[in-house]
């Protein structure tokens, strides 16, 4: 994809630039520190706080999509920039409609560790909303729900990958550079009831070719 900027208008954190999506099956993935997902994926071992545990990443079901709304809350309780919590049941709900959740546990029985969303329409895909658990952030567990989203995007059929980031959170930018994605336009955060007075908050649409 060109470096061509382009302006959108687009919800918070989500994609307008794609229509209503299908969900795609996904085999159960074990993901681990220093692994990349290939094509036949390898199970591996991510270390969260100097104990290395196995991380599971699998399509979630619709109950633990629900299950994991503190999770995504607690998430983003960074984003202290807006009035009230990240997301509720009906977001959610209108988001398994249009795509798909994948959710990492360290067991069957286990609380959700991170959660992604995904939207597929070859050739593009889109991720959005990743979660991860703050007791587990810094410890490799967000790049791995990054590489699990872009492989269940490439078995959609996909090329490219996009994703949205807010101008305010300023260490996302960087973040992402390091996984491969470069900056290809700007989007109009619409609503913005929820922004607190006096900030100027807008989308910078990052994009990826897989």
């Amino acid at each position: 994809m060109s470096g061509e900027v382009r302006t959108f208008t687009a919800g918070r954190g989500a994609s307008s630039l794609r229509p209503i999506f299908c969900a795609l099956a996904m085999p159960h993935i074990c993901l681990g520190r220093g692994g990349a997902v290939h094509g036949t994926l390898s199970c591996m071992k991510i270390t969260s706080h100097g104990l290395s545990q196995p991380v599971h990443i699998r399509v979630a079901k619709p109950a633990e999509v629900m299950a994991a709304i503190p999770l995504v809350n607690d998430a983003f309780a960074v984003e202290d920039f807006f009035q009230g919590p990240r997301t509720d049941v009906a977001e959610m709900k209108k988001r398994l409609s249009t795509g798909t959740f994948l959710i990492a546990k360290h067991d069957a029985m286990d609380h959700p560790v991170a959660l992604v969303y995904v939207e597929t329409k070859a050739p593009r895909g889109y991720f959005g909303m990743l979660s991860v658990d703050p007791s587990r952030q810094g410890t490799g567990l967000g790049r791995r729900m990054v590489e699990a989203a872009e492989e269940f995007c490439r078995r959609a059929g996909c090329t490219h990958l996009d994703i949205h980031v807010l101008n305010l959170r300023t260490e996302l930018q960087p973040f992402y550079r390091k996984l491969d994605y470069i900056e290809t336009g700007t989007a109009e955060l619409h609503p913005v009831s929820g922004l607190k007075p006096g900030l100027k908050c807008h989308i910078i649409v990052m994009s990826k070719a897989l």
